[in-house]
């Protein structure tokens, strides 16, 4: 399992502190930058969601192969709360 750079973990605990339901449960890393010359980014800046999906698709199913952990599923029955 790859280590969180500690301003993103520090990031994640805020959000799971002041909005569990938000945080996620699984997290991919991608080495790519999401930018316009890659498509999945546009005019705007904003990222297209669908390219994502469509590009990261394997990536995405292959992080959720495994069940739950007993701490994730606690997470997603009790809201996202602790």
């Amino acid at each position: 399992m790859r280590q969180l750079p500690c301003r993103l973990s520090r990031a994640l605990k805020l959000l799971l502190l002041h909005r569990p339901h938000e945080a996620p449960l699984r997290v991919v890393f991608i080495d790519e930058p999401f930018t316009q010359a890659n498509g999945m980014r546009n005019a705007n800046f904003k990222l297209l969601w669908t390219k994502v999906e469509e590009t990261y698709t394997d990536e995405i199913k292959k992080a959720f192969a495994e069940p739950l952990t007993a701490e994730e599923t606690h997470r997603l029955e009790s809201g996202g709360g602790h």
